[in-house]
């Protein structure tokens, strides 16, 4: 037997034996030990089975604070080493994690938190489209529980941070219809548009809809003057849409053909 392998056997001998010293540990409820024990086998190996069982210690708090980030990191690990078990509990600890002070994050830090999620669970190179995934989920389980009020934050998170074209129209969809906020066909309008510029072949529909309800039902001054108040919240930030220079120049564009009357057949 060569070095090399003398040195492997010697190491495996070493992971079981921790292994079991772990087990031994839950068995007896002591769980700090069995935390030590997990974290010095996934040291020398990635062992599926101590991820797994280190991220339910950090999910439960047994053995160490009560750690959701740490916990779906484990968890990811485990179900990266065949744990197929473990995918159950990474969603489950996502879920958890971003449930926390979500009633007084704004979208802003909502976006900023579930980059650091994902920038720790999975990996800088997959920080953006994960922080979309993980905030899709919390959308879907809003939805669920009716909390229209956290779909519309975490929905603006994703729409206005993470440019998601899908949210961008699901904005346009919030305040067309007054879900979760005060109704406003003006920032429909914006977010369809939004949606529209990454080809959301709806959001254009949506856009052209609005764009031609307001000029059937308004004179052109009117709808001009509605126009550019769009375009003035974008350009300061200052109305139910975010600040948008680029966008405030195109409804001032707008604004102006509606004037000459050039522009009254859609976006």
């Amino acid at each position: 037997m060569s070095t090399t392998e003398k040195g492997e056997r010697l190491s495996q001998t070493v992971i079981e034996a921790k292994c079991f010293l772990a087990e031994m540990a839950l068995k007896h409820s002591d769980y700090e030990y069995a935390v030590q024990i997990y974290r010095e086998i996934l040291d020398l190996t990635d062992s599926g089975l101590a991820a797994y069982q280190l991220g339910a210690l950090c999910a439960m708090g047994k053995g160490t604070k009560q750690d959701f980030l740490e916990a779906a990191y484990w968890f990811f690990q485990a179900q990266s080493q065949g744990k197929e078990e473990a995918g159950r509990l990474l969603a489950r600890s996502t879920l958890d994690y971003f449930r926390q002070d979500l009633d007084r994050l704004t979208p802003e830090l909502l976006w900023k938190k579930a980059a650091d999620f994902s920038e720790r669970v999975f990996g800088e190179q997959e920080t953006r489209a994960a922080s979309i995934s993980c905030l899709k989920q919390m959308v879907n389980f809003c939805i669920e529980k009716e909390d229209f009020e956290n779909e519309v934050k975490i929905v603006r998170a994703l729409a206005e941070y993470g440019k998601d074209a899908e949210s961008q129209n699901r904005m346009g969809v919030l305040y067309n219809r007054g879900i979760g906020l005060e109704r406003n066909d003006l920032a429909a309008l914006y977010w369809f548009n939004k949606a529209e510029e990454q080809g959301s072949a709806g959001a254009r529909a949506d856009c052209d809809g609005i764009f031609q309800a307001y000029s059937r039902s308004l004179g052109r001054e009117d709808f001009a003057e509605q126009i550019g108040l769009l375009a003035q919240w974008c350009r300061t930030g200052r109305g139910p849409v975010p600040l948008d220079r680029e966008r405030g120049a195109f409804w001032t564009g707008r604004m102006e053909k509606i004037l000459t009357g050039s522009d009254r057949k859609g976006i």
